[in-house]
């Protein structure tokens, strides 16, 4: 079902997963996740759309003005390199801002993978939003156990 945001200018959480315990297992595990948006233009009003890791922000759009509505995609990768270590890569394109292509390479240490993880993706609009100025479409998170293409 679509999530969107609310005329809140305060971050929203759009899409959230909590991963199982020792879903990152072994070195190599990973967890990919697909997201669709769909922005629409409201009068100069930003959008901002960020992700997180397990707390540790691993995306984030900037405050993206757009001329006219839009789809927005955004792609995650997260893998295992130790028991503590994953390293991170989040994608995003789009048609309607200014940058139409992001990436963002993260490496979140000291964390405890043998626990649940939650991935998350959050919304902010602007002051003069619309209900539904960010609407999640779809998106799904998928778990690859280590040699998994």
């Amino acid at each position: 079902t679509d999530v969107a945001t609310t005329t809140s200018t305060a971050e929203t959480d759009i899409y959230t997963y909590t991963t199982l315990a020792n879903t990152l297992n072994v070195n190599g595990d990973k967890v990919l996740a697909e997201y669709g948006f769909q922005l629409t233009s409201t009068g100069g009003v930003t959008k901002q759309i960020r992700a997180y890791f397990a707390g540790t922000l691993i995306f984030d759009s900037g405050s993206l003005s757009i001329s006219a509505s839009t789809d927005f995609c955004l792609y995650l990768f997260v893998i295992r390199d130790s028991s503590t270590t994953v390293r991170c890569i989040a994608k995003a394109n789009t048609t309607g801002a200014a940058t139409n292509a992001f990436a963002k390479v993260t490496k979140i240490t000291g964390l405890t993978l043998s626990n649940t993880n939650i991935i998350k993706v959050t919304g902010t609009v602007g002051v003069g939003a619309v209900a539904g100025d960010i609407t999640g479409i779809c998106g799904m998170v998928e778990i690859k156990a280590k040699g998994e293409s």
